[in-house]
């Protein structure tokens, strides 16, 4: 910006033209600032305030509006968990059955659960059946459902001719006998039930592909003695409390039923 230079008249140099123009008297920046404050109309004190408590709703809104997003965000987070984790494989999804602990348990090869069916008597083969009927609680797993049942297929009937559903784990079990029992019966001679046991192959795959076991195993479980050297530990499973499962079952029976027989009604 281009400079200029005063120069002062002395009294007697003065003209009648220089009479008319003012004097010039410079300025600090702080005196400008404060003149061109003066004349701006939210500069008194009132004003002031009134602007500080305008800001400071502001910054109330402001955070009130976050605390509400990072709420929402929280409920939708939560929901897709309880969606995605909230119902552990292998349970009841209607909430009619509780939760129920897990275990680590090692998978051992246990005699008392099969027979040689080319060798077994008649009695060993009654009581293989007795030893399988105690991992059956009373009243065969049948129970009576008190809410969702929009989430569940119709009910089925008992022994005695309740409505109820079955606890899957038991019917499972009793699958499983089916087969077994109905091998043996082959192997000795007698008769079979070769459309209930395609039932329950069928049945089974699907159980066990529904879980899934992802347990890393190593050496053969649950191997009789004869096939490999004996005392081989098996593998280490995550399970969930059968006995506490049984007991629960036994708790909220229909029936008096006992058994491994006719834990399911097939239609």
């Amino acid at each position: 910006m281009p400079s200029y230079k005063y120069e002062h008249l002395e009294a007697g140099d003065r003209s009648p033209l220089s009479c008319a123009v003012p004097e010039f008297v410079p300025t600090t920046e702080e005196d400008s600032a404060s003149r061109r404050g003066s004349h701006l109309p939210w500069t008194s004190s009132s004003n002031r305030a009134g602007a500080t408590v305008l800001v400071w709703l502001l910054r109330i809104m402001r955070l009130v509006w976050m605390v509400i997003v990072a709420a929402a965000s929280l409920v939708v987070l939560a929901d897709i968990g309880r969606s995605l984790h909230g119902v552990a494989i292998g349970s009841d999804h209607s909430g009619n059955v509780p939760a129920f602990p897990s275990a680590i348990k090692y998978f051992d090869y246990v005699p008392d659960f099969t027979v040689d069916a080319a060798e077994a008597s008649d009695a060993e083969v009654d009581g293989l059946r007795e030893r399988w009927s105690e991992l059956i609680p009373k009243g065969r797993g049948w129970t009576h459902v008190t809410h969702g049942l929009d989430q569940l297929s119709p009910p089925s009937s008992d022994a005695e001719g309740h409505e109820v559903h079955a606890i899957a784990v038991f019917h499972e079990i009793h699958c499983l006998y089916t087969i077994m029992a109905d091998y043996n019966n082959a192997v000795r001679n007698k008769t079979t039930m070769p459309a209930h046991v395609r039932h329950c192959f069928e049945y089974l795959r699907l159980t066990i592909m529904c879980h899934a076991d992802t347990t890393l195993e190593g050496r053969p479980d649950v191997i009789p003695d004869t096939m490999f050297q004996p005392g081989v530990m098996g593998s280490r499973h995550v399970c969930k409390d059968y006995d506490a499962v049984k007991a629960w079952a036994a708790d909220h029976r229909t029936n008096e039923q006992t058994g491994i027989l006719n834990v399911q009604h097939h239609g």
